[in-house]
């Protein structure tokens, strides 16, 4: 499991071994195979024991993702598209798989503890990657028409925003490692990653990346020390003296810039009106999108595709309908409920300080799905469930051994 943890970012969408074309997909389709497989086989003990898990009751958030799961399955009867429904609910459905294996066999601190570091190693390679990419200018997408060209770093995860949102889950949980282990050789080293991380979320330039680092460190300096701020203040001063990040942070007020994402929510609104109870099918509003941006024209989408509608709520509304909805609102809330309780109750000093930094995270996760849809990208999401299921298998255990 650490080895396909550190190794999953790596692994291109698409590439070819041996005469077979591969891609992350699939590979986690034959890993979520191979575990499926091995549960079976298992023994009568152990398959006892990861029945319990499916006690739903007890579980809300597991509850929750499967029923969205469900709701997607359901919606491929009537989508526009039903290849496509159904291609991206069998991809959705192999997380369900992994969060069960993750809490089932790794619902221990010593084997949770090595798929955190594991993927804390993965975040240094790929942060020197991003720098290297920037150092050489060899990541080919580049702004030439601002005054200040800009040179947007994608690293191994196919886009800027993608380093953005990928780096946004780690950020809070280095910064207080960093503030809160007292071994200085650990307080140095978690430092030293901080300092990767945060220069390849700049350089991603990604206004939407750097909306929700300002947001979490609002929510650390609130809920964890208010002293921070005048470390913060600093740290921003720097950064406004640099340039391109003034450039950059002066088109948040650019209406051309944003233009384009408003065009696409109209659409997607245009589409909810027309399909509000069931939507127009799990991953449709592609299919859908041209239809409706020719049939209003004041919403016309000139510069791409619509792939989906830059933002999760909208996205799972237009495509998944109200019970849709429903269900991904409440899987949120209870995710935070006990990503919260975990938080606190964990412990190894590793686990609760990594915790409490992804709380924070996890809400700012949540914002940029506000701008964006990083549900859709594997390489951000895969994680956002993994650490979900740590800390369920963990908070599972805890109540065991207590009612024990």
């Amino acid at each position: 499991m650490c080895l396909f943890i550190f190794c999953y970012p790596f692994i291109p969408g698409h590439f070819e071994l041996i005469g077979l074309t591969l891609s992350g997909d699939r590979l986690l389709y034959i890993f979520v195979v191979i575990n499926i497989i091995f549960l079976l086989t298992a023994g009568d003990k152990r398959q006892k024991k990861f029945l319990s898990l499916l006690n739903l009751r007890k579980n809300p958030t597991l509850s929750f993702l499967i029923l969205i799961i469900l709701i997607m399955f359901m919606s491929t009867f009537y989508a526009v598209n039903q290849g496509e429904a159904l291609k991206e609910s069998i991809r959705f459905s192999t997380y369900l798989v992994l969060y069960f294996v993750i809490k089932y066999h790794f619902a221990d601190e010593k084997k949770s503890t090595g798929i955190l570091k594991s993927y804390l190693f993965s975040c240094i390679l790929i942060s020197l990657l991003g720098l290297l990419q920037y150092v050489f200018f060899v990541w080919p997408y580049i702004q030439q028409h601002l005054p200040v060209p800009i040179y947007k770093i994608g690293s191994v995860l196919e886009n800027s925003n993608n380093v953005g949102a990928f780096f946004t889950l780690v950020i809070f949980p280095l910064i207080l490692l960093t503030l809160k282990t007292n071994n200085l050789k650990y307080k140095i080293v978690y430092g030293s990653i901080t300092c990767l991380v945060l220069m390849n979320i700049f350089l991603s330039f990604s206004r939407n990346a750097w909306i929700a680092l300002a947001t979490g460190c609002i929510l650390l300096i609130i809920i964890h020390n208010w002293k921070l701020i005048f470390l913060f203040a600093v740290a921003a001063g720097f950064a406004l003296k640099i340039p391109l990040v003034y450039n950059r942070i002066l088109q948040f007020a650019d209406i051309s810039q944003n233009s384009s994402r408003i065009k696409i929510w109209g659409v997607a609104i245009e589409v909810i009106r027309n399909n509000f109870w069931l939507g127009v099918g799990n991953a449709n509003f592609s299919d859908v999108y041209n239809e409706y941006s020719t049939k209003f024209d004041y919403i016309t989408y000139e510069f791409a595709p619509g792939l989906h509608p830059h933002n999760i709520f909208l996205k799972i509304q237009s495509e998944l309908g109200v019970l849709g909805s429903l269900a991904f609102i409440s899987f949120l809330i209870s995710g935070f409920k006990m990503l919260r309780r975990f938080a606190q109750s964990a412990s190894s000093d590793f686990l609760q300080h990594f915790y409490q930094g992804y709380l924070i995270s996890f809400l700012v996760f949540i914002q940029m799905n506000l701008l964006d849809n990083f549900f859709s990208a594997p390489k951000v999401r895969i994680y956002f469930f993994i650490f979900l299921a740590i800390a369920d298998g963990l908070l599972n255990r805890e109540v065991r051994k207590t009612a024990v």
